[in-house]
């Protein structure tokens, strides 16, 4: 091995690049702890309705209650939560 090439082998390359204050990820990770916080503070300030309340409400829509479920259905869907709930529950369920 000639002495150019062990050389630069064992020098550590400085990147200028590494040492930089890096925005974006300041940016998510402040953005994450904001989120975090809010659906922590809905948690536990938010009062959903019961069952029943929902019941009534439903069958308040009549014939659109079918279409109401499949919107909210697909609401769910596309969040994290899951909804398999929705899934094993029979439809005439959430319309007694």
């Amino acid at each position: 091995m000639s002495r150019e090439n062990h050389e630069s082998a064992a020098a550590p390359q400085h990147d200028p690049e590494q040492n930089r204050f890096d925005w974006t990820t300041l940016i998510r990770n402040t953005l994450l702890v904001v989120v975090l916080s809010v659906l922590l503070w809905l948690l536990f300030n938010v009062e959903l309705p019961s069952a029943e309340r929902l019941r009534d409400m439903i069958d308040s829509w009549g014939w659109a209650a079918w279409l109401v479920f499949i919107g909210i259905y697909a609401l769910v869907a596309m969040t994290p939560i899951p909804v398999t709930v929705m899934a094993v529950l029979p439809p005439d369920y959430f319309l007694e």
